[in-house]
């Protein structure tokens, strides 16, 4: 498949293509609480982060201003399934709320505020009908590995290495269901991760997907977002991105996307200059499956 990519003057990225792109990504959400009108943060006594506080978090009842981590987990499940990706799904405050909360809302004819006010609630709420936690059983596959228990923190050691893999079963099923290890254990309390047949509770992030087909994607550098657009320039996806770095910054004008490689290695030259890192030798490092699983280029 070919592509055309213009990063234009107001640093945004735009792919067309006429096939349909299916984009999955991550970010993070942070969602203000609720209660009438405007969100706004609350001090009250809070319930426990629990699955049984997600399942009390009713989308019409002021409940959730008592259980705010186990309200935002809930909003965070929506937006990851309408794909304007909420990416680590742990129910906690993040610098990426704001955009994903004006995306939704723009996507919906609503004020863009920024902010989840009741209407924006009411509007994710019925976005879909499905549950927002599930049962999962551990698989052999979730648990044979191998897992490296310690990672390397320099690009040198990061290369002597034949693998990026996960450090543990706890963390490839964090990543699974676009969660982190904090939140899988608190919704299975007691329960042990690496056992192959236990049965867990999950953040649903499979149900209710949207499947519409792309026909733009623009990547937005200061805004350091990434929207994939139908034929009427309507929303399809949206996630947060990491868009070049001050050493290598991402380049503007028009390209073809003509590779896409899956579980990449990367290769670092030393002509970037990256801060901390020393090494005057050409690198590569092996495939990360928590750091890229594809990539795509012009050459």
């Amino acid at each position: 498949m070919f592509a055309k990519c213009q990063i234009n003057e107001s640093s945004e990225a735009i792919v067309r293509t006429s096939r349909a792109l299916h984009v999955f990504g991550v970010a993070a959400l942070g969602l203000a609480l609720v209660d009438g009108g405007s969100v706004q943060a609350r001090r009250a006594p809070s319930q426990p982060f629990s699955a049984a506080a997600v399942d009390q978090a009713a989308c019409s009842d002021a409940t959730w201003v008592r259980m705010p981590r186990a309200a935002m987990f809930k909003a965070e499940v929506l937006l990851d399934r309408l794909d304007i990706s909420p990416g680590i799904i742990d129910g906690k405050v993040s610098e990426n709320a704001g955009k994903a909360i004006v995306a939704f809302q723009r996507s919906r004819g609503l004020a863009a505020s920024g902010k989840l006010d009741q209407v924006a609630w009411d509007k994710l709420c019925e976005s879909t009908s499905a549950p927002v936690l599930i049962a999962y059983t551990i698989t052999e596959d979730d648990v044979r590995g191998p897992f490296l228990h310690k990672i390397p923190g320099d690009f040198e050691g990061t290369a002597r290495l034949h693998g990026l893999g996960y450090r543990s079963a706890a963390q490839l099923l964090a990543e699974k269901f676009h969660s982190t290890e904090e939140l899988i254990k608190l919704l299975n309390p007691g329960k042990t991760l690496d056992r192959t047949g236990t049965v867990i509770t999950v953040p649903n992030v499979a149900d209710g997907r949207p499947d519409g087909p792309v026909f733009k994607i623009e990547v937005d550098k200061p805004a350091k977002v990434i929207r994939a657009l139908g034929r009427s320039n309507e929303l399809v996806a949206l996630y947060p991105a990491s868009v070049g770095s001050r050493e290598k910054p991402a380049p503007s004008g028009t390209y073809s996307v003509r590779r896409v490689v899956e579980n990449p290695t990367y290769h670092y030259d030393p002509r970037f200059q990256f801060k901390g890192v020393r090494t005057q030798r050409r690198l590569t490092i092996a495939p990360a499956p928590t750091i890229l699983s594809a990539w795509s280029g012009s050459i």
